[in-house]
Parts: C-alpha cells; structure tokens; sequence
C-alpha cells in the first residue's frame, strides 16, 4: 500500500537566489524570489504519492527560479562586473549572453536534481 499525501499549503516567502562564479574570484550575485504559495497538493486525486508532491514543489520553484524577474537581476549584475571577455573568463560573453548561459545552466542542474530526487521516491 502506497502512502498518500494531501498538502494544504506550502509557501515560500523572501527566497533568493545566489549566484556564485568561481571563474571570477567567487564573485557573487543575489537575485530575489518570487514568492511561492502551493494549495491542495494532491486534492484533485485524493492523495499524492511523494514523488508527485515533490514534483510538484520542486517544478514551481524551478519556474520561480528561472522567471524573467531573476534572470534580470542576474543579467543586470553580470553587466555590473564589466566586460566577463576582458577577464579572459573562457568560452563566456560580456552582459546579457553571459547572464543567458549561467541561467540556461542553472536550470539545467535544477532540473537533473529534480528528476534525481524524484526518483528517490519511487516505488521499486
């Protein structure tokens, strides 16, 4: 018998994102959050096995995290370190192409973790 969950709510509230790039000293970029309110985790289908919850929060703070709103912040505060090519940073772009490639990386490890995660709830 599988256990199943019902979440009322969940809220992630005054959450950031920091942004550290060890090519350039450890140098640091704080993005806020959007704030986050989850309801009725599971309500639809009486009950939501774990994976399923945790899909679920993880897939919204996953969007939150790659919104428009952070990846201007870090757009912005990459623009504020200068020119990233003058820094001989390898294979990276000045401004907004380098703030893109750290987001597109960003997600991508955001979504391995997340399906890496998922699978720890699996039933075998």
């Amino acid at each position: 018998m599988m256990n199943l969950f019902l979440i009322n709510n969940v809220v992630v509230k005054d959450g950031k994102v920091n942004l550290i790039l060890a090519a350039l000293g450890g140098k640091e970029i704080k993005a806020p959050l959007p704030n986050i309110h989850l309801k009725d985790i599971g309500k639809e289908k009486g009950g939501a096995t774990p994976a399923e919850a945790f899909e679920k929060i993880f897939s919204s703070l996953y969007k939150s995290i790659s919104s428009d709103s952070v990846t201007k912040v870090f757009n912005d505060g990459l623009k504020k370190l200068g020119n990233l090519k003058d820094l001989k940073v390898p294979d990276v772009k000045a401004g907004g192409a380098a703030a893109q490639k750290t987001v597109d990386s960003a997600k991508q490890g955001a979504k391995s973790a997340t399906e890496g995660l998922k699978g720890l709830f699996k039933k075998e």
